[in-house]
């Protein structure tokens, strides 16, 4: 089986998009998939990070809100005195976590960063064709615009 060199994928992204509502159809697409990954995905991710003891533990997982409609999942400590991967970090590294559990809180670690990667990745590019299908509409717009008014042609 032959595999595309990433020179041969960009050469057959130049036919994917053909017209705005391709890119309408991407972007629809891409925000139903970036919702399926927040309502199913995330919950059992965090379900996973809240067993005991992981429950325990001073930080945690938890869902954190955009103003631009997503959730992603941040490590949280549980006073709520601080966020992010640094508190991971200094959980993972702490004398007093476990060692039993460095594994599990490694792979709640990857899983984050990959499940907030594709639900980045996912927004982005819904935002991307829905801007380039707006473009379009624009161009087509003034170019119509032309055409119903000849007359401004010079002479």
């Amino acid at each position: 089986m032959h595999t595309l060199s990433p020179l041969e994928q960009m050469a057959s992204l130049k036919g994917l998009f053909k017209g705005k509502g391709q890119l309408l159809a991407l972007a629809e697409a891409c925000l139903a998939g970036r919702d399926e990954l927040i309502q199913q995905a995330l919950p059992v991710t965090l379900t996973r990070a809240r067993i005991s003891p992981l429950h325990l533990l001073p930080v945690q997982l938890s869902r954190q809100a955009t103003s631009a409609g997503t959730v992603f999942l941040r490590w949280r400590r549980v006073d709520r005195a601080a966020m992010g991967v640094a508190q991971w970090q200094a959980l993972l590294l702490a004398p007093g976590t476990p060692s039993a559990l460095v594994p599990t809180l490694y792979q709640l670690e990857c899983q984050r960063v990959l499940l907030n990667a594709q639900i980045s990745l996912t927004h982005c590019l819904a935002q991307l064709a829905q801007r380039t299908a707006d473009q379009l509409a624009h161009a087509e717009r003034i170019h119509q615009q032309r055409q119903d008014n000849p007359a401004a042609e010079a002479p």
